[in-house]
């Protein structure tokens, strides 16, 4: 079985790093953007599993980014 993707947008460094090492250690790959705008130049190369998002970011929301897609 392939791993699945999961794309965390999350702009907190910490949370950021937090969030990849823990899908990394249940057996996921993790693919992080700090930012919406970042989000959406990953996912022109990425088709993510999941999308993890925070709501509130500065610049585009989370509920904004998914508006998009």
């Amino acid at each position: 079985m392939d791993q699945a993707t999961i794309l965390v947008v999350e702009d907190d460094r910490a949370m950021r790093a937090m969030l990849q090492e823990h899908l990394t250690t249940l057996g996921y790959r993790g693919v992080v953007a700090p930012s919406a705008e970042a989000a959406l130049e990953v996912l022109n190369g990425t088709a993510p599993d999941l999308i993890l998002t925070d709501v509130h970011m500065a610049g585009m929301s989370g509920i904004e980014l998914c508006k998009h897609l």
